[in-house]
């Protein structure tokens, strides 16, 4: 067998160049230029600046410990509230005490379920009355009588307005 017949003949595309065979590489293409990286400008060292910064380090929420704390004491307070009211004062006591220690704001949440009167954390059919007339809600603590009220609901009606 002669040279010719071993090496395959290269096809010719309809424009006349050569097509490439599959046994050659391809062309290498030149990588993409990689963006340059910022450059950093020098962080204060003194001054407010550098307080400022040094305290918002490292900071989310501030006493969040502590709102964790009065979550679980608002679901344990729920939990037991119908097989032992004191032990449910005592949770809601607990509550008030850290809110009082670190001068917090309970969330409005919170303080709507809890009694003003006797210290007891109020859900609805078992330890408070809830009432909603045109609304205006009304929760009744049913151990001590005390009475709270809030506006809080909008009814949908059913005659949408243009």
């Amino acid at each position: 067998m002669s040279e010719a017949e071993v090496t395959p003949k290269r096809q010719k595309g309809l424009d006349g160049t050569p097509k490439p065979s599959l046994a050659q590489p391809a062309p290498a293409q030149p990588a993409p230029a990689q963006p340059a990286k910022p450059v950093k400008q020098a962080k204060p060292t003194k001054g407010k600046a550098a307080k400022a910064r040094k305290a918002a380090k490292g900071r989310g929420v501030k006493h969040k410990v502590v709102y964790e704390r009065i979550n679980y004491l608002v679901q344990a307070a729920v939990a037991v509230v119908e097989l032992s009211p004191d032990l449910a004062r005592h949770y809601v006591g607990n509550i008030r005490e850290l809110a009082r220690r670190l001068v917090l704001r309970l969330d409005r949440s919170i303080s709507r379920q809890l009694c003003k009167g006797c210290d007891i954390i109020l859900v609805p059919h078992i330890s408070a009355k809830v009432r909603i007339k045109a609304k205006l809600v009304t929760t009744t603590c049913l151990s001590c009588g005390q009475s709270s009220s809030h506006s809080g609901i909008t009814f949908a009606t059913s005659d949408p307005s243009p």
